[in-house]
């Protein structure tokens, strides 16, 4: 399941903003499970924690962008008995920093011993040619530690 952000268009004959939603989208059936509109002054970080407690998402997993790869969101997710992937860039640093001195260090021992597969995908959109490369691990499968949990991250990932 994904949780993504959606905008409604914007009507500037009647002076209204954009309506901003959070979606959960059951991607393998291609439907919307739930929408919450994201409150004026706000952002999607406050309207996803709401939108996945109208959902059932034991056994489920989840996908969110950077912005909703928050500490309380990834609890939340945990909470209801689901796993989650959450993209992460640098609006969280420190975490950010060690999962790439993490995959810097693997790489350069050329994944000696470590599990994982690799996907790359290439897609064209807005003027331009974009490479996806995407390296995934199973969880704490291989006995390599991963990076030291940062301050405020109680939740497992890997």
């Amino acid at each position: 399941m994904m949780v993504r952000p959606t905008e409604a268009p914007l009507d500037r004959e009647q002076g209204q903003s954009a309506l901003q939603t959070v979606s959960a989208w059951a991607s393998e059936h291609r439907l919307m499970l739930g929408q919450m509109k994201v409150e004026e002054k706000s952002n999607e970080i406050t309207a996803i924690p709401a939108l996945l407690e109208l959902l059932d998402l034991s056994g489920c997993i989840i996908t969110i962008d950077a912005m909703g790869t928050q500490t309380e969101i990834a609890g939340k997710i945990i909470e209801a008995r689901a796993d989650y992937v959450l993209t992460l860039k640098g609006n969280h640093p420190t975490l950010y920093a060690q999962v790439t001195n993490w995959f810097e260090s693997a790489q350069a021992q050329g994944f000696a011993g470590i599990d994982y597969s690799y996907d790359e995908r290439v897609e064209a959109g807005h003027h331009r040619l974009e490479t996806r490369p995407r390296l995934v691990r199973p969880p704490r499968g291989d006995g390599r530690p991963l990076p030291t949990r940062p301050m405020g991250w109680s939740a497992n990932y890997s």
